[in-house]
């Protein structure tokens, strides 16, 4: 395995970092996977496990790409007046044209975390060069049967009585700070989920160009995905046979995989998944 790191994009403000396998176990029909920052996370992912799952897959023989958007980790912020929507697609194309030109590459793997996994929902349904995508507690929305499971298992314990009287008798305080500040920031480094019509617009473009799907929930993200019966709720009849999509839902795992067995069992998963695209 080898590592090499690159500048690119405009004024070569961009930096991203390669991991290769050797060259007698590098495999040309794989896509190379690209990592996507999340949220104000540089390159190397949480508890360094993008950089982890990039040094395992390159002994399976497949490449990988680590970089970061504009303005974050180890890229310099853009000035033009662009959505951070759109920069952060413009930025991830850049990072497409360069492994073109470096190594060759033609189809790729989006591979994201929470916000990273939003930016990939967009990216995949406008770019034809993206083979598959792996979502990590990315899109979601609540449907009928997400509440219905949510509060009907509060309805029969009394502590979940108990705490909305209190929370009646005594309202939360408002954060502190400022509102405006805050969702600025968050604009700045996070993207939004569009709403469920959007979503399946996009997840349906992408779908009927054969992008392959991996969406992995933990439950850490309960306050909007509950059940993995959820998925087919969300997209019903959009959602193909066979395995062009793969959902896994892994409930006792916290949003960051902090438990050690729990990452395991994902980079399992993710990495088992990367092999069959093509």
């Amino acid at each position: 395995m080898t590592e090499q790191a690159f500048c690119f994009g405009p004024d070569e403000s961009l930096v991203g970092v390669t991991t290769d396998p050797l060259p007698d176990r590098v495999r040309p029909d794989a896509p190379v996977v690209l990592w996507l920052n999340s949220g104000v996370l540089h390159h190397v992912g949480p508890f360094g496990w993008y950089a982890t799952l990039a040094r395992r897959l390159a002994g399976r023989g497949i490449r990988s790409f680590r970089f970061d958007l504009a303005g974050l980790g180890d890229s310099a912020p853009r000035s033009d007046a662009q959505e951070t929507l759109d920069r952060a697609i413009r930025d991830v194309a850049g990072a497409m044209d360069l492994l073109a030109r470096e190594r060759a590459a033609r189809r790729f793997v989006l591979v994201g975390l929470c916000s990273g996994a939003m930016l990939a929902q967009h990216v995949a349904a406008r770019d034809e060069r993206v083979a598959g995508a792996a979502f990590i507690d990315g899109y979601g929305f609540r449907t009928p049967g997400y509440y219905l499971r949510h509060y009907g298992k509060r309805l029969l314990k009394w502590r979940s009585w108990v705490n909305a009287a209190r929370r009646v008798v005594r309202p939360r305080p408002a954060p502190a700070g400022n509102a405006e500040d805050r969702r600025l920031l968050f604009d700045q480094y996070f993207f939004r989920f569009p709403p469920a019509d959007r979503g399946r617009e996009l997840f349906a473009t992408a779908v009927a160009r054969g992008t392959r799907f991996l969406y992995l929930y933990t439950g850490g993200v309960e306050s909007y995905f509950n059940h993995p019966r959820q998925f087919s709720e969300m997209f019903g009849r959009l959602t193909p046979g066979g395995d062009q999509v793969e959902v896994g839902y892994m409930p006792a795992a916290d949003h960051l995989y902090s438990l050690r067995d729990q990452r395991l069992a994902m980079f399992d998963r993710v990495e088992n998944w990367v092999e069959r695209v093509r």
